[in-house]
């Protein structure tokens, strides 16, 4: 993969802003050997788990059952090209997976046999999700240009199914908030229905491709698309457009909230194919970036702390990704406002930069590179009397001089700093 290149440079500043923090995370890799992209993840418990997506060029399914360090392939199709687009269950024993050319596929002994039940002509289906273990829904793309985006509903755990809606836009993702109340979004639309999925209404009037949903409650939720994220906090009836980094060239991928506050989204550069991951904390205001070597499709998660994604690779994280954001190293409370010359300095990938707080204040850390262009922001919030410290992590930019500024209400200095490759 090629790097991704961004120019850099680190500014405290005094506004509320949706931004990102560079910190220290902890994806580690549990990718099967011999496979290509994994498309989809689901896990049952801590230790049984199944990927899928693609490997030799067909389609597959692989399980684990002692949390991704072993896998077994449980299915691979016929033919080429015939990939595993999304997984999902709904017991230990009862899974369902659709892909390419239509195929569903269904389990009842906990993935290890899976049967087709059903090929839908023409279709080649993205996502599938089942509230119960005969009601589901499933859609995709179509090869007929007024009726690129089906929506399909089954009541009787897949063997057969009804289209329920027609979109002349692909289809992606289905979300189910509840057994009435489900989104499903695409290309520049977002779909609600409030009977189970039987009726849709058009709730999104942008222009953005949507690629995947996650709700926190019936009110607030994101959309993740390319370039962008979109949220609601009136289930739908309006929503506001952000973006994730600075001249957003990604590819969002997949939007993921364990619960109130926090939650993860992946991103893809769709130039290099570099992959990363955020993290929010505080429902969305704040993202912070966490590392990763590839590019994730999807990210799931059992609990606050373990939870999986997929892409290039399979990756692993048993404490929520790692550290984030700014660290408290001193409750002492110093003389003066004070910012401390990064360290190491030059550095290769990482430093740290350290600054002290005599009041409480409301501070911010924000990055412009050397032609002044604001790119990022470190902190963006208010804190408390002491010490403080932040990583920034320059993995994914080009050598080259930055520059960091700390700016509270009352003090502002800048600093200059130097990564070298």
């Amino acid at each position: 993969m090629k790097k991704l290149i961004y120019t850099l440079v680190l500014v405290l500043i005094v506004h509320c802003t949706l931004n990102i923090n560079n910190s220290s995370a902890q994806w580690v890799s549990i990718s099967p050997t011999g496979t290509g992209d994994m498309h989809d993840i689901y896990f049952i418990d801590a230790n049984t788990g199944f990927a899928a997506g693609e490997g030799s060029g067909k389609g597959i399914i692989l399980k684990t059952t002692n949390g991704g360090t072993n896998w077994s392939q449980v299915f691979i199709t016929n033919g080429n090209g015939l990939w595993i687009n999304s997984i999902h269950f709904v017991s230990a024993t009862t899974g369902f997976a659709c892909g390419e050319l239509g195929y569903v596929r269904r389990t009842t002994d906990g993935g290890n046999t899976w049967s087709s039940s059903l090929q839908l002509a023409n279709k080649n289906l993205k996502c599938i999700r089942f509230i119960n273990a005969t009601t589901g829904l499933t859609c995709g793309d179509d090869t007929i240009s007024t009726n690129r985006g089906p929506i399909f509903k089954t009541t009787d755990a897949g063997i057969t199914w009804t289209k329920v809606n027609n979109s002349i836009y692909h289809m992606d993702y289905i979300y189910y908030l509840d057994a009435n109340t489900v989104y499903a979004s695409g290309d520049y639309v977002v779909y609600k229905s409030t009977n189970g999925g039987d009726t849709w209404t058009d709730i999104y009037p942008g222009n953005r491709d949507c690629n995947a949903v996650s709700f926190i409650n019936a009110n607030t939720g994101f959309v993740c698309g390319n370039f962008t994220m979109i949220k609601t906090t009136n289930a739908g009836v309006n929503w506001n457009e952000f973006l994730v980094s600075f001249t957003d060239t990604n590819y969002h991928s997949s939007v993921y909230f364990t619960d109130a506050n926090t939650g993860y989204l992946s991103l893809i550069n769709i130039t290099t194919y570099a992959g990363k991951i955020y993290k929010t904390t505080n429902s969305g205001l704040n993202w912070y970036q966490q590392a990763l070597t590839g590019y994730a499709d999807a990210i799931k998660f059992i609990n606050a702390n373990t939870g999986f994604a997929c892409g290039s690779g399979v990756w692993k994280t048993t404490n929520g990704g790692g550290t984030i954001g700014i660290q408290n190293i001193s409750t002492e409370v110093p003389s003066k406002f004070s910012l401390s010359q990064n360290y190491p300095n030059p550095f290769n990938p990482a430093t740290k930069i350290s600054f002290q707080l005599p009041v409480v204040s409301f501070s911010s850390l924000k990055i412009f590179d050397i032609l002044g262009r604001d790119v990022t922001t470190l902190v963006n919030e208010k804190l408390t009397p002491g010490t403080y410290e932040v990583t920034f992590d320059g993995s994914n930019y080009a050598s080259g001089v930055y520059f960091y500024k700390l700016m509270t209400g009352d003090f502002s200095e800048t600093k200059r700093m130097l990564l070298i490759k």
